[in-house]
């Protein structure tokens, strides 16, 4: 009987492994790093997967597989100078792995022209890929090669803030979705990089091993949860002006929502006299450099609690306040109407 019954579970393992199989496909995953590659989201999209992949923490390639590749050499540096042993294309031996990928995922360099230039060497790569079936997503400044390319026509794609004035001066007929970290059409995903590619990740991984095993892990990289996929407006909303001084004032204004700057520090940063920039802001928009950036605090304060499950105190110190009581009374004065007033008229 004992040993009977050790027959049967041997066999019975055999067909469930085979039916696992059958159901549950292990996506192959292709990461193509383009010379001075941004490092964070890279190494974001690719723990995310290892999470994915693994069982009982070996960080084994199990439930889903990868490959990082260069297109010309088997070592790349990141913008950072961290140099990465990976595999080259130009050996052609590794092209048919390649292109048998479920996702093949360009990550993009710091410097725009480079994406452009690599773009003539991409195209045949990606093009023959996704007519094979490979499900194509860009990650930062690859969004340009992939434009570049032609792979983009009448589709809406995500760039990262920085860049929107850029992509739609070299692009004009190619639709941004400025609100968004990433968008999907055709089996082709635009991604704005940064942290964003966690979210990607959990994203792509769960159309092939379901959502819980898609979010696996990410208590050990110290995420609540998952971000719903939409920018928060200080990065998606940047104006846009003629004077590039002023744009370059406009960025440092935007990134010091959360931070405790002066607009002594940010005309320092911009290059001019604070004198200087509450000038060209009344010309531009009717107010100072110190009311500007108090309304962009504001407005973002209120997002935040429309849209997030955080506390007010949190909120106030994510939009740079001190004093919880003193952003209070700030709040009310804008919007006639506490934060407290707001969330809860929100939830009715």
């Amino acid at each position: 009987m004992e040993k009977g019954g050790k027959k049967c579970y041997v066999i019975w393992t055999f067909f469930n492994d085979f039916w696992s199989c059958r159901v549950k496909k292990r996506p192959h995953f292709s990461l193509l790093l383009l010379p001075e590659f941004s490092l964070l989201p890279y190494a974001s999209f690719l723990d995310k997967l290892r999470f994915s992949s693994d069982e009982a923490d070996f960080s084994s390639q199990k439930y889903c597989s990868w490959t990082s590749y260069a297109l010309d050499k088997d070592l790349v540096a990141s913008s950072c100078g961290s140099m990465h042993k990976v595999t080259s294309l130009s050996n052609e031996d590794n092209l048919t792995p390649f292109y048998q990928s479920d996702f093949i995922v360009v990550f993009g360099g710091r410097n725009i022209s480079s994406a452009i230039d690599k773009a003539q060497t991409l195209k045949p790569l990606i093009k023959k890929a996704y007519a094979l079936g490979a499900h194509l997503v860009s990650i930062d400044n690859a969004v340009f090669s992939f434009a570049q390319s032609g792979m983009l026509s009448d589709q809406k794609v995500t760039v990262h803030w920085r860049h929107h004035q850029q992509f739609l001066a070299m692009f004009p007929r190619l639709n941004l979705a400025k609100d968004l970290l990433f968008e999907t059409q055709n089996r082709i995903t635009t991604c704005v990089g940064g942290t964003a590619t966690v979210e990607l990740a959990i994203e792509l991984i769960s159309t092939y091993l379901g959502k819980p095993q898609a979010n696996k892990g990410l208590a050990d990289m110290i995420i609540e949860q998952p971000r719903l996929n939409q920018l928060e407006p200080n990065f998606a909303d940047i104006p846009n002006v003629n004077d590039p001084i002023l744009n370059k004032a406009l960025i440092h204004i935007f990134e010091s929502i959360a931070h405790r700057q002066t607009i002594e520090d940010i005309a320092n940063r911009t290059g001019i006299s604070r004198r200087q920039l509450d000038r060209k802001m009344e010309k531009q928009f009717q107010c100072s450099a110190s009311q500007y950036l108090h309304q962009l605090k504001m407005k973002q304060a209120r997002w935040l609690l429309l849209n997030t499950p955080q506390s007010v105190s949190q909120i106030a110190e994510s939009v740079g306040f001190d004093n919880l009581e003193y952003f209070r009374q700030a709040f009310k004065r804008f919007f006639n109407k506490t934060p407290s007033k707001v969330r809860d008229e929100a939830s009715q």
